[in-house]
């Protein structure tokens, strides 16, 4: 009885643990290729980028994000230099795909060593030996190009290759010719941003929809002769020594903007009078205002005020003068 009562626990316990963790047979895991590259989005920084295929015979229920996950090692395999996870996109991640390692300038390894990829199984998901595969990076995965641009397109043309691959196993189109030359199709656009991050910069030739810095056009005036030119156009006249000496201890630009602001108030009279409404001389007085203050005759503070009461006084036009109640 007593024995019964110990192995029957122990039973029930290792079925559990068999329906719990399901084993599936693995038909095929390799890593297929790989490439690095550099001075991408920075100077110096760094890009490990591999191709690989873990294929089952029966697909795992379990997304290979959960399922597996990438290293790279130092060249005696010893060190983690850098993890990442597969991103899931078609057939729960499975079969072909694409993975990466990005370094910043300041945490990139020596380039040109032999460093190693690993892919290993979580042992959460696998019963018994862990399943791992390995690439140990050649010279000839080092991009030997010098120039950025050169760079972003050996990097493009290794990614066009690949979607050519998972085209292939996906059974999906990923790639079209357009007027741009060879790009990336919207699943495959979608698929690669999601496993490089940053890959429609590192490598914007291949997108449709291309993002680059705006190029700034050299100014008409690239200098500070014209604003000089306006600041003393009055120096050496009456004008401008009115303009700096005032009158009566007031500076000159509010004794004319005043004077500007008046005629402006003239301006609304007559309109009323002549034409039944202030529209025109409204019109009429701001473009004055408005010259006015571009020579400099007009205080920046008066100007900013009448500003102030013309908006009030449109909106009072628009709004509710011809409200009725």
């Amino acid at each position: 009885m007593l024995i019964k009562r110990i192995v029957a626990p122990l039973i029930l316990a290792l079925i559990m643990l068999s329906v719990a963790i399901p084993v599936y047979a693995a038909d095929y895991q390799n890593i297929l290729s790989a490439g690095v590259y550099r001075n991408l989005l920075e100077a110096d920084d760094m890009l490990v980028v591999f191709h690989y295929d873990l294929h089952y015979d029966t697909t795992p229920s379990t997304p290979v994000n959960k399922y597996f996950h990438f290293q790279l090692l130092d060249t005696a395999g010893a060190n983690v230099l850098a993890t990442a996870t597969p991103y899931v996109y078609f057939n729960q991640g499975f079969d072909e795909g694409a993975g990466c390692f990005y370094f910043s300038p300041d945490d990139a390894p020596d380039w040109g060593d032999p460093y190693i990829i690993k892919i290993r199984g979580n042992p959460e998901y696998h019963s018994g030996s862990i399943p791992e595969v390995t690439y140990t990076l050649a010279d000839a995965d080092y991009c030997a190009f010098v120039t950025r641009e050169e760079i972003r397109d050996a990097l493009g043309e290794y990614i066009l290759g690949v979607a050519h691959s998972l085209q292939a196993d996906w059974v999906v189109e990923m790639t079209t010719n357009s007027d741009l030359g060879e790009i990336l199709t919207s699943p495959a656009a979608s698929y690669f941003q999601g496993t490089i991050e940053g890959i429609q910069y590192m490598s914007p030739q291949i997108f449709a929809v291309q993002e680059s810095a705006p190029i700034i056009p050299t100014p008409l005036h690239p200098g500070t002769d014209q604003a000089d030119a306006y600041a003393t156009r009055f120096d050496d006249t009456f004008i401008g020594d009115f303009m700096a000496s005032g009158l009566f201890g007031i500076p000159g630009n509010v004794v004319t903007g005043m004077g500007i602001a008046i005629f402006g108030l003239v301006a609304f009279v007559i309109s009323a009078r002549m034409f039944g409404t202030t529209i025109p001389g409204m019109i009429a007085a701001y473009a004055i205002i408005l010259m006015g203050f571009t020579m400099g005759f007009m205080n920046a503070a008066i100007f900013g005020i009448i500003t102030l009461l013309a908006a009030i006084y449109t909106g009072y036009i628009v709004f509710f003068r011809n409200a009725t109640g």
